[in-house]
């Protein structure tokens, strides 16, 4: 399982530990951590920019566009191709110097024009899968961009020696619940089918967030369902 160092920050107000250190203390008290890779570093430099005029270049589909970075960029002109660039939009500029997986953004000149930078869609920002123009959104010249951040992504090895069914999504599944005011019992997902609780708290149809743990775990008790409960196997047919 692969989840968001950022995501998991939610859950657990407080958390001040690094990634690696959080991968760490999973190893040493849950299960083991495979890896921990930083994501999308390069959006710690992207900044909103807010498009200011925009002319087209002859002879081609692009066009030169002059913005306003914020106070620490400043304005800048970039040559962009994108057909939703136009005055007025905030829009997501990367610097010069920054990175994009493997491609360095550079200055350069296009048809005889300066581009400083770049005017970035969604995709090239790996934040989603919309390639088709840059993006739009609200924000005062020179902030981070909205809801993005730089993150980890920390991988949990549930394949060996755990196999545990919390393991299977951000959000754990719980084993135990609230007593139900129908069954008097102290977990309401325990089958109806059986004459006493089970001592562990969980039922043969127990529910878990992954397929393959829940097969499991049904051979498991379908196997040893009736000496855990302690009902003997008629008492279980009959019921």
């Amino acid at each position: 399982m692969k989840f968001s160092f950022n995501w998991i920050r939610e859950f657990v107000p407080g958390l001040d530990m690094s990634p690696p250190e959080l991968a760490r203390l999973i190893t040493m008290k849950t299960a083991e951590c495979e890896g921990c890779e930083e994501f999308a570093p390069h959006l710690a430099r992207v900044v909103a920019a807010r498009v200011l005029s925009v002319a087209p270049v002859p002879g081609g589909h692009n066009a030169v566009a002059l913005v306003d970075a914020g106070p620490v960029y400043g304005r800048k002109q970039v040559v962009c191709g994108a057909p939703n660039c136009r005055p007025g939009i905030v829009t997501a500029y990367v610097p010069a110097g920054v990175k994009l997986g493997t491609r360095e953004i550079r200055k350069a000149t296009i048809a005889g024009l300066e581009s400083d930078g770049m005017l970035a869609s969604g995709v090239e920002l790996e934040i989603n899968r919309d390639h088709e123009g840059i993006l739009e959104f609200e924000a005062e010249p020179g902030q981070p961009l909205p809801r993005c951040a730089p993150d980890y992504i920390i991988e949990v090895d549930n394949k060996s020696l755990p196999h545990r069914p919390d393991c299977g999504a951000i959000t754990a599944w719980r084993a135990r619940s609230p007593p139900s005011p129908e069954s008097g019992s102290s977990n309401p997902s325990i089958s109806r089918s059986c004459p006493r609780r089970a001592t562990n708290g969980m039922s043969r149809s127990a529910t878990t967030t992954s397929a393959r743990a829940t097969r499991r775990w049904s051979s498991t008790t379908s196997r040893s369902g009736p000496r855990r409960c302690g009902c003997s196997p008629s008492s279980s047919r009959s019921a």
